[in-house]
């Protein structure tokens, strides 16, 4: 006798701009502070050097030089045209216009960082920054399945996704729990994936099992 196939639940994707996302400095072990007085999250750079240019490499405070020694803090380059993106110094984009070289400094939590390596602790840094950069340029979402069923109105709802592969791994694997297929991606960030790109992401999933 041949084996009865079990027939899935056809949901539409709904992925939205979340609009009172949560700082990253309430959760993060990194605080990221700007030498712009236009950002919010200003801070004076003689707190953290001597001398600080846009040519010279900064001769920073010895508190300071203490944290970049042991790499619980980092300064930043911030590129800024249509988004604002930080970096470590010397990384991304460096453009004489719009990168403020040495713009602004990540400051770890050493009691949260000291069980960590040096290597380990700038990886933390740059997923650090990767949340920052997602704040400040709105790009946090959430989503939940809308179905026949009542049950995945509520019971599906995910919010604060600051990253986008994140969301993706985790609508696949609710798809795959519940046996869902999705028909449809709705609401106001639905750009952010597209059925074949979310189908052709689940047939990985199924292919790697």
């Amino acid at each position: 006798m041949s084996e009865e196939k079990v027939l899935k639940e056809k949901v539409i994707l709904e992925i939205n701009f979340q609009q009172e996302a949560e700082h990253p400095a309430e959760w993060l072990d990194w605080e990221l502070f700007s030498f712009s007085r236009r950002h919010g999250n200003f801070k004076d750079p003689d707190n953290f050097a001597n001398r600080l240019s846009r040519v010279n490499s900064p001769v920073s405070k010895a508190s300071w030089s203490k944290k970049l020694n042991a790499n619980t803090g980092f300064w930043l380059d911030c590129y800024q045209h249509s988004c604002v993106v930080w970096n470590l110094h010397g990384e991304g984009m460096q453009c004489q216009w719009d990168t403020s070289p040495w713009g602004g400094v990540l400051v770890g939590d050493y009691k949260e960082l000291k069980k960590l390596d040096r290597g380990a602790r700038e990886e933390s840094a740059r997923y650090a920054l990767e949340i920052y950069n997602s704040y400040f340029n709105g790009s946090i979402f959430e989503w939940n399945f809308q179905s026949d069923d009542s049950r995945f109105l509520e019971d599906s709802r995910r919010d604060n996704y600051y990253c986008e592969k994140t969301l993706l791994r985790d609508v696949i694997d609710d798809l795959k729990m519940n046996n869902l297929e999705i028909v449809s991606v709705t609401g106001d960030a639905s750009d952010l994936f597209s059925i074949e790109e979310i189908k052709e992401t689940l047939e990985r999933r199924n292919d790697a099992c």
